[in-house]
């Protein structure tokens, strides 16, 4: 799971609670975050604890037992602060990943080139040695044939 995404989506699900705080209710209930989310609630505690530590959501107990978005929150919410954090990351092991594999496959590159290489100068050497063998046995032929004439 991928909690920078689901703070986004926490902070996302509280901004309108927390436009909307002086009319019904203030904040979301536990419940519905976890259902809005898909989550358990150990794993709410691990997605709202550096929410918590960062003062962008507060604990609410007036109408139901829930969070809140702070001011700091919404901020955060609208700058996308944890959406660029999760991009962030992915774009490094995107870019690691490919500074691994275009060395391999140069690396593959290079030695199959290498090999085809070396197949086409042996296969160059065994024709040369082959027509050089035939220009003796053509020779040895020849003076084979002499020397049958000769007796």
């Amino acid at each position: 799971m991928n909690y920078k995404l689901k703070r986004h989506k926490l902070l996302k699900t509280l901004a309108p609670s927390s436009l909307e705080m002086h009319a019904k209710k203030l904040g979301v209930s536990f419940d519905d975050i976890y259902k809005i989310l898909n989550i358990s609630e150990s794993d709410f505690h691990k997605i709202a604890s550096r929410l918590y530590n960062e003062d962008e959501i507060k604990y609410t107990n007036v109408d139901h037992e829930g969070v809140y978005s702070t001011i700091k929150g919404l901020q955060s919410f609208t700058d996308k602060k944890y959406l660029n954090e999760f991009n962030q990351i992915l774009t490094s092991n995107i870019k690691n990943a490919v500074q691994i594999i275009i060395p391999v496959l140069s690396l593959i590159v290079a030695v199959t080139v290498l090999f085809l290489k070396i197949d086409s100068a042996t296969l160059k050497l065994k024709e040369s040695i082959d027509n050089e063998y035939k220009s003796e046995i053509e020779l040895l032929k020849i003076q084979i044939d002499s020397l049958k004439l000769s007796e």
